[in-house]
């Protein structure tokens, strides 16, 4: 079976990703090494992001400014090339998926070279996801034109989008839930129909709201400038999880 996890930045991905990878999934390219959040690479595989690269025409865009000029460059070349190296895994593997943020913009592109497949969706409240960006060196740099509460919505809305429409089994996981519930977890392992080894860690969950006056006054400020459009989408998402 073919895994596409698909998720927001900083949602949860990684650790999905993870779960799947130490479960006998095979969720990286067998070149990729380092597999490590904070140093090197968020067990992403190598081939596939490449290739998101390509249809969006982002490497090396910061990953918040992706969505400025979300243009498909998805000529017939390209997809002669996803196709075969579908072909290539599948042969290589019974079991494999990837994880990449990106393939949240992507994914339509994807679902035409996949065979049958299942998607495991994993959101974040847009608090956690903003507080995050809000606290990070290098967002400071985008500061004055992003806003990470725009690109949550404009993620997550396209996942909504996909969900109603797809033919494929899918799972949409709670990524607080995962982390702080074991029937989270027990979901998960129920739709992937395998024992999965568990790699939650209390201290990798970062991120959460400070409650703080300032942090608070600033939430409410974003919050309110996008008419709680975010807080709309979180219940959307949550009501697929029924």
């Amino acid at each position: 079976m073919i895994y596409v996890v698909l998720g927001m930045h900083k949602s949860g991905t990684t650790l999905i990703a993870e779960v799947l990878h130490h479960s006998g999934i095979s969720i990286v390219d067998n070149t990729d090494t380092d597999l490590d959040y904070d140093t090197g690479n968020k067990y992403e595989r190598t081939s596939t992001k490449a290739i998101n690269h390509e249809l969006l025409g982002s490497d090396g865009s910061f990953s918040l400014k992706v969505l400025e000029d979300k243009l498909l460059h998805a000529n017939q070349d390209l997809r002669r090339r996803m196709q075969q190296l579908v072909a290539n895994l599948t042969a290589a593997h019974p079991d494999w998926g990837f994880k990449d943020p990106r393939t949240c913009l992507t994914y339509p592109v994807w679902a035409e070279a996949l065979p049958p497949h299942k998607l495991i969706v994993v959101y974040r409240s847009p608090r956690e996801v903003w507080q995050h960006y809000r606290t990070s060196r290098l967002t400071h740099r985008f500061s004055v034109t992003l806003n990470p509460l725009t690109a949550w919505c404009d993620y997550n809305r396209l996942i909504t989008q996909y969900l109603k429409s797809t033919k494929a089994p899918f799972i949409v996981v709670n990524y607080e839930r995962f982390m702080s519930e074991q029937g989270e977890f027990e979901r998960l392992q129920r739709f992937v129909g395998r024992p999965l080894t568990d790699r939650r860690k209390s201290s990798m969950y970062r991120s959460k709201p400070q409650p703080s006056v300032l942090s608070n006054m600033l939430w409410t400020i974003n919050r309110l400038q996008m008419r709680d459009k975010a807080e709309r989408l979180a219940k959307e998402l949550e009501s697929f999880r029924n």
